[in-house]
């Protein structure tokens, strides 16, 4: 009788003050870490993961929520801390090497989350996150006139103003853009459609770009676009450049853009050469603009500050022709000034991208100055 009352006793205690063994088994624990992680309490998701982690240090849920509670609040060294050690103790995890390759891309550590994202590839040919991650970390990377993308699923409008200190009427010129995906994941595609109205005449003109891997550390960027009034577009343009990363935060860059106007031709010589240094990406850009044997030559030099994988401002001088989107052929030939830059891009609400961008070209007589506002929204 006593040892039955003794036993009853034990049950009523153990309904009363439920165990940590109970919640675990349970998930209670997982399941208010996962309700902290979707409110974005990402301060209350580490409190509930490391006091339930000290009970059941094995816990792989609860260290895998702990690694992105920490990621998405910024303490990436912490995340990477806990993600190292739970791939050490199983290295073929995919879902740890895809956290873990993820936060390095987070921190500009671009060789070593390519390195993980192509591990995941090895290991799961055709992983769609893989796939994306490496996508991702080339749009990250791109240069000064290249616009900064998404792999995600985007519709963008963009509006650009040129004002002259002459009394020439000012350029107006709108761009609508799709951002979509090229087949298997291969990198970000973009249907785009502009218009101009410069000098009282208007010209359409529609295009693709497109972003692809290629091979390790490096990706490509292809433009074709085309004019049926050739106004002032070029009738045709045709760009082609290959990124290629060296050494552990380098890329440089090699390309060639053929330009097709009504009156003749012009090819322009591409180059860049950039560094990675943490939050900061200083880079320079190069290009040689030829027409039949006479050529001129243009610099800019830009400084990136990244506030995180996708907000980021920047700064830069230059001087020759102007290194922007929808050339003339006066910009490419007879401009020889000096241009400053400086600019912003910016996540709102997480599907709303938000750019601004400033430049003030100026020759001996002439200051022309740009703006130019955009918007995009997200649905995937």
């Amino acid at each position: 009788m006593r040892q039955a009352a003794a036993v009853l006793l034990a049950l009523v205690i153990a309904a009363t003050l439920p165990s940590a063994a109970l919640q675990v088994s349970d998930n209670i624990p997982v399941a208010r870490a996962q309700r902290a992680m979707k409110m974005k309490d990402y301060r209350a998701a580490i409190e509930v993961c490391l006091f339930h982690l000290a009970v059941t240090p094995d816990d792989y849920d609860l260290k895998f929520l702990l690694a992105q509670a920490y990621a998405f609040s910024d303490q990436w060294n912490k995340a990477l801390e806990v993600l190292s050690g739970m791939k050490a103790a199983e290295p073929r995890n995919t879902d740890v090497l895809l956290m873990e390759s993820r936060v390095l891309s987070w921190k500009k550590r671009y060789g070593q989350a390519l390195a993980g994202f192509e591990e995941v590839l090895r290991l799961d040919p055709g992983n769609e996150e893989a796939l994306i991650g490496i996508a991702d970390i080339a749009a990250w990377k791109e240069q000064v006139s290249v616009p900064r993308l998404q792999t995600k699923r985007e519709v963008r409008y963009g509006h650009t103003v040129d004002a002259f200190s002459d009394e020439r009427a000012a350029f107006q010129s709108d761009r609508l853009a799709f951002h979509l995906g090229l087949p298997g994941g291969a990198g970000p595609l973009i249907v785009k459609a502009g218009q101009t109205l410069r000098a009282g005449e208007r010209d359409y003109q529609l295009g693709l770009e497109a972003y692809p891997r290629l091979w390790p550390r490096a990706y490509g960027r292809v433009e074709l676009d085309a004019s049926p009034r050739a106004v002032h577009y070029p009738s045709s343009s045709a760009l082609a450049e290959v990124y290629q990363g060296f050494l552990t935060a380098g890329e440089a860059s090699l390309g060639l853009w053929h330009m097709r106007f009504p009156s003749r031709p012009i090819t322009v010589y591409l180059g860049s050469l950039g560094w990675y240094l943490g939050d900061y990406y200083p880079c320079a850009r190069f290009n040689y603009s030829s027409e039949q044997g006479n050529g001129q030559f243009s610099w800019s030099l830009q400084l990136r500050r990244y506030f995180s994988d996708e907000n980021f401002v920047y700064a830069g001088y230059g001087r020759g022709s102007r290194p922007f989107e929808d050339p003339t052929i006066q910009d490419l030939l007879d401009v020889r000034a000096g241009i400053f830059t400086a600019g912003a891009a910016w996540h709102v609400f997480e599907k709303v991208r938000v750019e601004v961008h400033y430049s003030r070209t100026s020759e001996p007589e002439l200051v022309r100055n740009t703006f130019q506002v955009s918007a995009g929204w997200r649905w995937r």
